[in-house]
């Protein structure tokens, strides 16, 4: 057989003369090979005018004749051929014009071993594939960066790599975890060795400094500081709340801090002047030499962080507080509670029956929220509602505790919340039975500390029921002596911990709902809700309960992008003590706000007292724009005048009535 040159074409041969020599050849073969399976790849090729083998039609009708030949592409031919007998192997043509091997093409000539022709082809293949994967693969570019970085490749032993990334994730770790110890000690000791008695000396509560992360005044690099504008009055040039400058840093995604301190947040309803917290500000002020060591030590760590039970935030680095309403408390927080508190199974028993109606069922599933909200990820709960001769989960694949994610919280809080229609999705009704409850709380959580924990410890299982009702039927101690009491060693353990929240307009059974929870080491409350009346004129309380409540009220309207506009500011209600505007660009807008505010009230039990409700548009001229508003069916009185704060407003815009009022009031009392 020729040998192929390279760079050389072999000699063309004819149809006939390749069939010929092929024939010849298939003796040899079938005396070297036996029975076999044989797979062969060819290397792709391209086809020219003057290779016109691929064009024969008797070669290629013999192609796609044959089963055990398969065309997968133009270029690149994959040739699996199956053979009872040895003569049936395909024989390739020397110069692989068509990529194909047929029985009639193996060529013999010179008398060459066709297995030495194989072994040639397979070299020649080899060769090309070599080629092939230094071009894809760009291999001579990628040494060259190995020569120029003075890299290599080395063997390594898989056991070492992860041993070598468990050694370092684990000094990494004990770094954080010794930044963590350190700042506890330190708080610790700070806490215990602080002079609270330095408040009262009138020199020294008038010469502290820190800095606040809402009153403080910042400096940036660029030359600009932070707004004083937006700064209450009281927080105006207070000698209280030093000057920070800030500059960006990579480390901290190019956010303007500063290294130099840590900066504080104090909730809202929170005066930072107050005894405790201040207190809490002044002592903690030395653990910003803590921060700094810490940063220094390990450059990785990013941001640090105190929380004192007084609501008092101290972070580092310091930095300015985002501008808005501020609702934010670390006390609520979950790193705060996972750290405060352990992990705790409870279980909640809801009341739903008959009477758990209208407002009671308002403020008991705000109770449910409140104590849901002081839950982490480390506690398990469920909340089972019950009446007549029922208990329930209120979720219904809940059938065991559910960690206490955010998830899971809401899930809960959505079961027990009227849809927009005010329908519960649990109906209330009948009467509830508070015994099967209780029972069915008690097994369920023994069954979870089975082999877990042991009552007799130190630590004990740290389990609780919740109960959250209107009415308590009488003694229960024979359901609490049977399913709330385990006796070790002769010893009488109370392994769950009871807490009771009695609802109603008229509270009865307090001493029974008492007794409840100092039987069983826990606590128990009484919410009264006598006339939904409101409060008295001029009551002290007025002010926090209004706010406390119109601020969820309001939520969806302050969303609305209706109001007034002036410059970027955007108006679209007042409030003051129990007094509340709604202000809307035009009358359509009005009462979609109005719609809004009436649907958020009702949601709440609630409703809108139409009688003591007006309407006024204010316009030029004589004439007057009905605006019809209604609120449940009831049309809202359209007047020309209104007094809003002791002010007078009237429909034109002018303040001539108001300002007479005024002088007339003031000549009563001269004259």
């Amino acid at each position: 057989m020729m040998e192929r040159k390279r760079g050389r074409r072999p000699p063309e041969l004819s149809l006939t003369e390749r069939k010929a020599r092929a024939k010849a050849s298939t003796s040899s073969v079938s005396a070297r090979m036996s029975s076999a399976r044989v797979d062969i790849r060819f290397i792709p090729f391209r086809t020219s005018s003057d290779h016109a083998v691929d064009r024969d039609p008797d070669l290629v009708s013999a192609f796609d004749s044959n089963p055990g030949l398969e065309r997968y592409s133009s270029s690149v031919r994959n040739i699996v051929y199956e053979s009872s007998s040895p003569m049936d192997i395909l024989q390739r043509n020397h110069h692989c014009v068509s990529g194909q091997l047929d029985t009639n093409k193996l060529s013999d000539e010179g008398g060459s071993d066709p297995m030495e022709s194989v072994k040639s082809w397979a070299r020649d293949l080899g060769n090309e594939l070599w080629k092939l994967n230094e071009v894809l693969t760009n291999t001579s570019a990628i040494r060259h960066k190995y020569k120029q970085m003075n890299a290599g490749v080395k063997q390594k032993n898989g056991i070492e790599i992860l041993e070598s990334a468990v050694e370092s994730v684990s000094t990494m770790l004990t770094g954080k975890i010794n930044a963590v110890k350190c700042i506890h000690a330190t708080a610790e000791e700070m806490a215990r060795e602080f002079n609270y008695s330095l408040i009262k000396d009138k020199m020294y509560k008038e010469d502290y400094q820190y800095c606040s992360a809402k009153y403080s005044v910042f400096h940036y690099e660029d030359g600009s500081n932070s707004s004083i504008e937006d700064l209450p009055k009281f927080a105006t040039n207070n000698s209280h709340y030093q000057y920070v400058d800030l500059e960006k840093d990579s480390h901290f995604y190019d956010i303007p801090i500063t290294t130099s301190t840590s900066c504080v947040q104090v909730p809202t309803n929170i005066y930072d002047g107050e005894t405790e917290a201040l207190n809490a500000i002044l002592w903690s002020k030395r653990l910003n030499d803590i921060f700094i060591k810490n940063y220094n030590t390990d450059p990785s760590l990013a941001w640090q962080y105190f929380g004192s039970s007084k609501g008092v935030f101290r972070f580092y680095p310091g930095m300015p507080w985002q501008k808005g309403t501020d609702t934010y408390d670390c006390r609520v927080k979950s790193w705060y509670i996972e750290a405060a508190t352990c992990s705790k199974d409870v279980i909640i028993l809801f009341d739903v029956s008959g009477s758990m109606t209208g407002f009671k069922n308002y403020v008991a599933r705000t109770t449910l929220s409140a104590i849901l909200d002081t839950l982490s990820n480390n506690d398990y709960i469920n909340v089972y509602a019950f009446k007549k001769d029922k208990v329930m989960e209120v979720v219904d694949c809940f059938v065991d505790l559910v960690q206490a994610t955010p998830e899971n919280i809401k899930t809960l809080n959505d079961a027990l919340t009227p849809d927009e229609h005010n329908k519960h999705k649990i109906p209330l009704e009948g009467n509830a039975t508070l015994s099967l409850a209780y029972i069915k709380a008690f097994e369920t959580l023994r069954q979870r500390r089975e082999g877990k924990c042991a009552v007799d410890s130190q630590t004990g299982c740290n389990q609780m029921v919740m109960l959250i009702t209107d009415y308590v039927p009488g003694n229960l101690t024979e359901v609490f002596e049977e399913h709330n009491r385990e006796t070790i060693n002769g010893t009488v353990y109370i392994p769950v911990r009871v807490f009771t929240y009695l609802i109603g307009k008229e509270v009865t059974n307090v001493r029974e709902i008492m007794w409840m929870g100092c039987l069983n080491r826990g606590e128990s409350n009484a919410f009264s809700i006598t006339k939904l009346r409101g409060v008295r004129q001029g009551c002290i309380a007025l002010p926090w309960l209004f706010n406390l409540f119109m601020d969820s009220c309001l939520y969806h309207v302050k969303e609305y992008e209706c109001g007034l506009r002036m410059d970027e500011l955007s108006a679209k209600c007042l409030l003051y003590t129990d007094d509340q505007v709604i202000l809307a660009p035009s009358v359509c807008g009005l009462h979609e706000m109005a719609k809004k505010m009436n649907d958020s009230v009702k949601k709440r039990s609630m409703k809108v007292k139409v009688g003591n409700t007006k309407v006024m548009v204010f316009e030029r001229g004589e004439n007057t724009t009905e605006c019809d508003i209604l609120i449940e069916g009831e049309k809202v009185e359209q007047v020309k005048e209104f007094v809003y704060l002791r002010s007078q407003f009237t429909n034109d815009g002018k303040h001539g009535r108001d300002i007479e009022k005024g002088v007339d009031e003031g000549n009563k009392v001269l004259l």
